[in-house]
């Protein structure tokens, strides 16, 4: 009988590497924050801008969050710029597929995937707890990327408030409201403070709890005190997900499926009656298990499997429901809408009425008495309120839109205080509840004609404004009239 020597060697050399991981694992060096490390580091990565080629302009950071190469950034570390990012010293470009640059959140996408080695799954910042311990990973001064350990100092902090006394000397109506405060895209601004270790390159770095989940969105530090940093919080770029990958309006699409973003499944919230995903037999509640075969683990990865498809093409999904699993096959239809109606037997202007009362969030309108209703020739709050001594109220307008011609636009709504866009009856814009002048923007397909609208206003009193605009481009800068129209 003979003996095998090659076929013992294997399995030995086997029981020696396991030896030595549980040696290292047990070891004091190999700490929790080294094992999170060590899982999460080749999914953070350089990024520098190209003012132009192979010339570096500014510098930043990312964090891979899908497979199919999406990755989070801070807007204002790229401003819509080209340029790569670096596995090692491998140079990979991006293109940007989404910005909402008035809260600092860019998604952009490698336009190589054969680099991807992991990626960082999106956590939750609605339960971080006031001393836990937090990785952040950045590239500072474009040297590469480091890590540098912490903890939350602040699970929500505002820093556009002076000081919290003159916080305390505003009537509180908004922080008393019994809404829940992860479901809103208005409001004044809140970051996670943390105190890790940042410098200028860190910003679009993640900040990773020690579940290894991204809870936050490196966005900007204090350069008045130490160790004062701010990030945004990961349940704000949840919402704002479908604002960034707005795969629908960009491919001339409707699916009808809204998926609820805060969800840890693939849980839809609504599906619009008479959709193709309606007409496929998709229902509120269903759970979304996979897309053409692509596993769906987290509601937001569905916008990313819609990306750069288009009006006409099929999909599959896989669903859940009440315990069974069920497939349905439909075409990428194009938004539905009200029936498209001409200028000529319009009277230009719009239609208002005010309201008077404090109105931290909206309420229902239609089950409150106006004061005061009439006509003005474009969207202007001034002459609503002339003559008025009113200093707390709402307005709602409401008629039809018209642009220069059909196609995508960003529409840029900015109001003190709150403040709602609707478009054929649509929600496109919420930038609700009490805040300082701020504005929210995101693309928006229209088709020829004019388009009914109603937005509504809110005004708790102070300095006030009111600004609806429309560009072909996000900076604003090739500018298009909107023309209003009312029966």
């Amino acid at each position: 009988m003979s003996l095998n020597i090659s076929a013992l060697v294997l399995p030995f050399a086997l029981l020696i590497a396991i030896e030595n991981a549980v040696v290292a694992q047990q070891s004091p060096r190999t700490t929790p924050a080294v094992q999170v490390i060590d899982d999460i580091r080749t999914a953070v990565l350089p990024v520098f801008t190209m003012s132009k080629p192979g010339t570096p302009g500014g510098t930043g950071s990312c964090a891979v969050i899908h497979s199919s190469g999406f990755m989070l950034t801070a807007d204002h570390v790229t401003r819509d710029a080209p340029g790569v990012v670096l596995f090692g010293l491998n140079r990979v470009e991006y293109e940007t597929v989404g910005r909402v640059p008035e809260r600092d959140i860019a998604i952009l996408r490698l336009k190589d995937l054969s680099h991807i080695q992991s990626v960082i799954q999106l956590g939750q910042s609605n339960d971080l707890k006031l001393g836990e311990p937090i990785i952040v990973g950045g590239n500072p001064s474009g040297r590469g990327v480091v890590f540098s350990q912490g903890s939350i100092n602040a699970a929500s902090i505002e820093p556009s408030w002076p000081s919290i006394l003159m916080k305390s000397m505003w009537r509180k109506e908004v922080d008393e409201l019994e809404i829940d405060r992860r479901r809103t895209t208005g409001g004044r601004h809140d970051f996670i403070q943390f105190d890790a270790t940042t410098n200028r390159g860190n910003s679009g770095g993640p900040v990773v709890n020690m579940e290894r989940s991204l809870v936050g969105l490196v966005s900007q530090k204090s350069f008045e005190e130490e160790g004062i940093n701010w990030a945004v919080p990961v349940d704000r770029i949840r919402m704002l997900l479908p604002h960034l990958v707005a795969a629908e309006e960009v491919g001339d699409f409707c699916t009808g499926i809204e998926i609820d973003p805060l969800a840890v499944n693939g849980r839809i919230m609504s599906v619009a009656q008479d959709s193709s995903a309606w007409k496929a037999g998709l229902r509120a509640e269903d759970i979304l298990i996979d897309v053409d075969g692509k596993p769906i683990q987290q509601a937001f990865e569905w916008l990313f499997h819609l990306w750069g498809r288009k009006n006409a093409d099929l999909i599959t999904v896989k669903y859940g429901r009440s315990g069974s699993t069920a497939q349905a096959t439909f075409a990428m239809a194009r938004q539905p809408s009200a029936e498209i109606k001409s200028s000529a037997d319009k009277k230009s202007g719009l239609q208002f009425s005010l309201y008077e009362g404090r109105f931290p969030s909206m309420p229902d309108f239609k089950q409150l008495k106006p004061v005061k209703q009439g006509v003005v020739p474009k969207l202007d709050r001034g002459p609503v309120i002339s003559g008025s001594q009113v200093r707390s109220f709402g307005i709602v307008f409401e008629g039809y839109m018209e642009f220069p011609e059909a196609g995508l636009y960003r529409l840029n709504l900015g109001s003190d205080d709150g403040s709602k866009l609707y478009i054929d009856g649509r929600l496109v814009l919420d930038n609700d509840l009490g805040h300082p002048f701020q504005s929210l923007s995101r693309w928006v397909r229209v088709p020829k004609g004019l388009i009914p609208f109603r937005l509504e206003y809110s005004e708790l009193g102070g300095d006030g404004g009111l600004d609806l605009k429309a560009s072909t481009d996000i900076a604003g800068e090739n500018s298009v009239t909107i023309r209003y129209y009312r029966d």
